[in-house]
């Protein structure tokens, strides 16, 4: 884990070495799609996440917003259920207030 510190993701890049691992999923929050394009060990990599997309590189990411939808039309039938209840509950305990 490189904690998103942009120099444990170079770290990560330059520091692969082919004759110990088959290839790289790596998902860089730091580093630029330059610095990704321009690194020195030609192991194989897949990128992950939205951020520092490369040329050259495959990669795998989520459509976040049709999760967000997703996971928000389940919570609305979760709670559609709960509240049609014979004894619905009074409150719901989240969290935090960012969740709520």
């Amino acid at each position: 884990m490189t904690g998103a510190d942009a120099d444990a993701e170079r770290l990560v890049l330059e520091g692969m070495r082919s004759h110990v691992i088959d290839g790289v999923i790596f998902s860089p929050l730091t580093l630029s799609a330059a610095e990704i394009a321009h690194r020195t060990d030609h192991l194989p990599m897949v990128l992950l996440g939205e951020r520092s997309r490369s040329e050259g590189f495959d990669h795998a990411a989520v459509d976040s917003i049709a999760a967000a939808e997703a996971m928000t039309e389940h919570l609305l039938r979760a709670m559609q259920k709960l509240l049609a209840l014979p004894d619905p509950p009074d409150a719901v305990f989240c969290f935090n207030d960012l969740m709520a």
